[in-house]
């Protein structure tokens, strides 16, 4: 979505699809969505600083909601829209303003506290029999453990915002970085890829690796955030 008088694109409030059928279905307000520490497979990823968060309003869950209401996660595989489904997402959600307490304690339960064991993609440990969260949560299920979407946190931002805010970095592959290029330059002005080409951290993906790549980076990042 492309904002002519603030010029520049903005990610738009998902108002059809899956993500319409799930906010209606379980209460939820129309959203953006991100996943906390985790670049979900795509053509593009963009990681966005913490900051992002400042004076918005929105929720978090402790998984991807989309994953539990179509029953591509245990205890609810194969059963979309399940009403135990449905109810969980209902009271997991928390406010945008306070879900780092909450995550606090899963880092605790799941990943022996360690935020960069989370961030580096290994599941959750159950050999501690945590104790964080309903017997549903699909962390707690040792059938979800390749599955990164249904133990990650799923963050909703009840706004728009500038695709470039708050951006740490973004990456692609080779073939699709010069898309973008030879889009830019065939289609001026094109404010969104100028940008990104210009201003922000590209980081190159070899082919469908996209998540590995920008893991190995938000990874480098928390650890410079906090040095030991």
């Amino acid at each position: 979505m492309y904002d002519e008088g603030a010029g520049q694109a903005f990610w738009p409030l998902p108002q059809r699809g899956i993500a319409g059928e799930v906010e209606q279905a379980c209460g939820l307000a129309p959203c953006v969505y991100l996943f906390a520490g985790y670049a979900r497979p795509g053509a593009v990823a963009f990681v966005y600083h913490p900051d992002l968060e400042t004076d918005k309003q929105g929720e978090v869950s402790p998984f991807d909601t989309g994953g539990v209401y179509c029953g591509k996660c245990a205890p609810f595989r194969g059963a979309k829209a399940a009403s135990a489904a449905v109810a969980l997402i209902q009271q997991t959600r928390v406010a945008l303003s306070g879900w780092r307490a909450g995550f606090a304690d899963y880092l605790r339960d799941y990943f022996a506290g360690e935020c960069l064991i989370y961030a580096k993609g290994s599941p959750p440990d159950l050999t501690t029999s945590p104790g964080w969260g309903s017997p549903d949560l699909p962390a707690r299920h040792a059938e979800n453990r390749s599955d990164r979407a249904a133990w990650t946190w799923e963050v909703r931002l009840h706004e728009s915002f500038p695709v470039t805010g708050h951006l740490l970095a973004w990456s692609c592959t080779r073939d699709d970085y010069l898309n973008i290029v030879n889009r830019f330059s065939k289609e001026q002005p094109f404010p969104t890829s100028g940008f990104l080409l210009q201003n922000f951290r590209y980081v190159e993906a070899e082919t469908f690796n996209i998540t590995d790549t920008l893991k190995q980076f938000i990874s480098a990042w928390i650890e410079e955030q906090c040095p030991p």
